[in-house]
């Protein structure tokens, strides 16, 4: 089921589709630089691996966030409940935020 409001679908709102394009940047972002960090692995332990790492880490943090909060508010009160899978991967967003240090690393681990 299509969910419409003023009789139109409410996907077709411009200011839906500019936030989903936001929420999608930002995913893509996010994947890059995991790419990048898991990359910089392969190489022996260094300063710049480690800056990456923090920055990739930061990165998590900020877009995990964005991603999870704006895509329970675009489902609104359903975005919560146990029947959508946008409440799980919320949670589970929220977790791993936790499990990673919630808090963005010091701007001097990369910062150069």
């Amino acid at each position: 089921m299509t969910r419409k409001q003023f009789g139109v679908a409410i996907g077709t709102f411009q200011a839906l589709q500019h936030r989903a394009a936001d929420m999608w940047i930002a995913a893509e972002e996010l994947m890059a630089i995991v790419d990048l960090a898991i990359e910089s692995m392969r190489s022996a332990p260094s300063v710049a691996r480690t800056r990456i790492v923090s920055a990739m880490r930061a990165v998590a943090n900020k877009s995990g966030r964005r991603v999870g909060n704006d895509a329970v508010q675009l489902h609104g009160g359903m975005g919560v409940s146990e029947e959508l899978i946008v409440s799980h991967s919320f949670r589970r967003l929220a977790a791993a935020r936790i499990e990673m240090g919630a808090d963005a690393p010091p701007p001097e681990r990369i910062a150069e």
